[in-house]
């Protein structure tokens, strides 16, 4: 059943998230993945997000999904990708990546913190993860919810209206996100915030550019200072 829902969700005929990388995941993957990284992606989908830059980048990669739609997408831009039934059960050696990238993942899995301990196992000793979820305690989402009775699970665009057919199925602050990698074996874990926004889609900070910058200049003072509360999303970075 949940390969056929992301048969499904990768087909093209059902809502999904899109699959582009985004300034902020990119600059994730510049910081914490060494030059020399054999990197494994965990959820790699259809390859558009990481499996790009690691090619444009001339980086060893092999990505994992258990989709085969998104594989074969994959596969068309010649990237290095096998099909998986779990990620908690990762058809590779113990101690053989020097990088894992999950990137969307965890919020997917009916138990993440089995899939987490599978990448402990396949990281080499001082390996890095890098993993991303969105915040469920998110300023915008602590607003929907406590002012307008409404609050979207954030998988694709249909989110808001239909949360009850949401792909997502655990959600994560700050604090459970570390935990949850610390419960599992990482030595250090740090978790941050990114992407996010204080005024939304607000017409006159699209139209006027100073206004723009002044925005993005304010929020990033405001994630490094919160990132629970401010960062739409959360990165963790964690090494065995």
């Amino acid at each position: 059943m949940i390969e056929e829902y992301y048969q499904e969700y990768w087909s093209g005929r059902a809502p999904r998230a899109p699959s582009t990388l985004k300034p902020s995941v990119r600059v994730l993957l510049e910081k914490y993945i060494p030059e020399s990284a054999v990197c494994l992606d965990v959820g790699c989908g259809n390859g558009r997000v990481a499996g790009l830059w690691h090619r444009e980048k001339r980086r060893r990669y092999i990505g994992v999904d258990i989709s085969e739609t998104a594989l074969q997408d994959a596969r068309a831009l010649d990237l290095t990708v096998c099909k998986i039934a779990d990620a908690s059960r990762l058809p590779f050696e113990r101690d053989i990546f020097d990088a894992v990238l999950c990137r969307d993942v965890f919020e997917h899995l009916f138990a993440p913190h089995l899939a987490a301990a599978e990448i402990l196992r396949v990281l080499k000793p001082g390996g890095v993860l890098v993993a991303t979820v969105p915040n469920v305690a998110y300023w915008r989402n602590r607003v929907g919810l406590a002012l307008q009775g409404r609050w979207s699970p954030g998988g694709d665009k249909e989110s808001l209206p239909q949360p009850w057919r949401d792909p997502h199925l655990r959600f994560f602050t700050r604090a459970a996100l570390r935990r949850m990698i610390l419960a599992v074996g990482f030595s250090t874990v740090s978790v941050g915030g990114h992407e996010g926004t204080l005024v939304g889609a607000c017409p006159l900070i699209r139209k006027l550019e100073l206004l723009k910058r002044c925005e993005r200049t304010v929020y990033q003072y405001l994630l490094a200072w919160a990132p629970s509360l401010f960062g739409h999303r959360l990165h963790a970075i964690a090494t065995k």
